[in-house]
Protein backbone atom coordinates (compact mmCIF):
# COMPACT_ATOMS: atom_id res chain seq x y z
CA UNK A 1 0.00 0.00 0.00
CA UNK A 2 2.63 2.52 1.02
CA UNK A 3 4.95 1.52 -2.00
CA UNK A 4 2.29 1.78 -4.53
CA UNK A 5 1.17 5.30 -2.84
CA UNK A 6 5.13 6.06 -2.70
CA UNK A 7 5.15 5.47 -6.60
CA UNK A 8 2.11 7.34 -7.39
CA UNK A 9 3.71 10.50 -5.84
CA UNK A 10 6.47 9.97 -7.91
CA UNK A 11 4.78 9.38 -11.05
CA UNK A 12 3.19 12.81 -10.07
CA UNK A 13 6.02 14.64 -9.51
CA UNK A 14 7.90 13.28 -12.94
CA UNK A 15 4.29 14.34 -14.73
CA UNK A 16 5.06 18.16 -12.90
CA UNK A 17 8.66 18.07 -14.22
CA UNK A 18 7.85 16.96 -17.73
CA UNK A 19 5.30 19.41 -18.28
CA UNK A 20 7.63 22.27 -16.95
CA UNK A 21 10.03 20.99 -19.40
CA UNK A 22 7.69 21.18 -22.16
CA UNK A 23 7.17 24.78 -21.01
CA UNK A 24 10.10 25.42 -21.59
CA UNK A 25 11.23 24.08 -24.58
CA UNK A 26 8.25 25.89 -25.99
CA UNK A 27 9.33 29.52 -24.27
CA UNK A 28 12.48 28.89 -25.60
CA UNK A 29 11.66 28.07 -29.13
CA UNK A 30 9.03 30.62 -29.40
CA UNK A 31 11.66 33.05 -28.40
CA UNK A 32 13.98 31.53 -30.53
CA UNK A 33 11.64 31.87 -33.36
Amino acid sequence: MTKKKNTSHITTAAAAAATTAVATTTAATTTTD
